[in-house]
């Protein structure tokens, strides 16, 4: 899980193929559909920390353990909270709040 800027929530969705973001209200606000079905981890980062980078097991359907690694990104409107905070010399409270 990471949060952005604004206080919307990314999670990924194991076996579901997908990231969600969730508002800081809990609201789902956008599916992320993935061309795998196994994400493990997420990052926003990037020049602007505008990338959802999204990292898993290749393939549909693909048992935990077995077969190589894929990543897919995509476009975010905030840059991600942990990024920022580090950039502006605050890493204690990117570590705190991140993770």
């Amino acid at each position: 899980m990471r949060t952005d800027t604004k206080g919307n929530l990314y999670v990924t969705r194991n076996e579901g193929q997908a990231v969600v973001k969730f508002s800081p209200s809990g609201k789902i606000l956008k599916k992320f559909t993935l061309n795998f079905s196994a994400p493990t981890n997420l990052e926003l980062g990037g020049p602007q920390g505008k990338t959802l980078y999204v990292v898993g097991w290749c393939g549909i359907g693909v048992r935990w353990g077995s077969g190589c690694g894929c990543v897919q990104q995509f476009s975010v409107e905030a840059p991600g909270r942990a990024l920022t905070l580090l950039q502006q010399g605050k890493p204690q409270l990117a570590q705190l709040k991140s993770g």
